[in-house]
């Protein structure tokens, strides 16, 4: 008897524990074209800041990912969503088709998403965080909204993996735009054909990591969804913002980032401190490439809890993070 005793307090202790690092909770946030956004939160203390976590150009966080493991141990607030056109959100919708939808999203729309989700969970204090293409809509944000927020490893240009070619390709277009109708004819439909042999090849190697997408209509879907994504991007220049409108951002940039990706963040960060005469804090994170949270996920975690924690100096602006977590402060 004492057995079974010992055995089923176990049990319960081993079930209470794993429900305690098990907190995030799943949702859908419908919109009112028909799309939905779903998105994923751990908030033990409401009465404490949510770091929000904007999603990349593939997708956002999850419960999964190794540094949002860490902070659901420790407890602090996260919420992390899917950007309505990505596959994890459209692959949820029942009653409408999405693809359908895709092409009346606006950038506007786009850009409200994060805070559709901060009225929809009633999150009072609100940490932005920012990853690669979200730059994308925090870069046309107000600071009488958003005061200040985390800008990490921020996109600069919409065509920053390729600048050479879409050099070549923009004089062509200026030149084809010459041509009385046929010439915008002729470009947009080039460029579209352009993206979706991109992501459709791009679509096709995520299918190892996601057997749904060898569903054919969600395979359809998720091309037209990130195709959309690549036009509402057309024209995007980070440092062509009023920097004294927009939010004070804190940057977060990798040691290891595509060095023209990195000029242009560079230039950025000048622009605005010239712009607003204020210096901004940088965090280096040593060893990392483009995806940050991916590449050194300690020294993302590191950095977001100072920040999260408040414990950003007066007289210092700038600090080096190992890819262990170790930071220090040179200036």
């Amino acid at each position: 008897m004492k057995f079974v005793f010992v055995l089923l307090f176990s049990f319960f202790l081993t079930c209470s524990l794993s429900l305690a690092q098990n907190t995030s909770q799943k949702g859908l946030i419908p919109l009112k074209n028909g799309l939905v956004i779903s998105y994923e939160m751990s908030i033990t203390q409401p009465q404490n800041p949510v770091l929000v976590f904007l999603p990349g150009v593939y997708r956002g966080f999850t419960s999964q990912d190794d540094f949002i493991k860490q902070f659901s141990k420790t407890n602090i607030n996260w919420v992390s969503f899917h950007f309505s056109l990505q596959p994890e959100s459209h692959s949820l919708v029942k009653r409408v088709n999405p693809s359908m939808v895709f092409d009346s999203v606006t950038l506007e729309q786009l850009s409200q998403e994060p805070f559709i989700v901060t009225q929809y969970l009633k999150i009072q204090k609100p940490i932005f965080v920012s990853l690669s293409y979200s730059s994308l809509i925090t870069a046309k944000w107000n600071k009488a909204n958003v005061p200040w927020m985390v800008e990490v490893s921020p996109m600069g240009r919409a065509d920053e993996q390729n600048p050479g070619f879409s050099s070549y390709g923009q004089a062509w277009e200026a030149w084809m735009k010459l041509v009385p109708f046929w010439g915008t004819i002729v470009t947009n439909t080039t460029k579209d054909i352009a993206y979706f042999n991109y992501w459709t090849m791009m679509v096709q190697g995520l299918k190892a990591a996601k057997p749904e997408l060898s569903n054919p209509t969600l395979f359809n879907q998720t091309v037209r969804g990130y195709v959309k994504m690549s036009k509402l991007a057309e024209g995007f220049d980070l440092r062509k913002q009023s920097f004294a409108s927009t939010p004070k951002k804190i940057y977060v940039i990798g040691e290891k980032e595509d060095a023209y990706r990195l000029q242009l963040q560079k230039e950025t960060i000048l622009l605005s401190q010239k712009q607003t005469g204020q210096a901004s804090y940088i965090f280096l994170i040593k060893d990392a490439g483009h995806i940050i949270p991916m590449d050194a996920p300690k020294a993302y975690l590191q950095t977001l809890m100072t920040i999260y924690t408040g414990k950003l100096p007066s007289d210092k602006t700038q600090a080096v993070v190992s890819k262990e977590g170790q930071l220090q402060w040179l200036r």
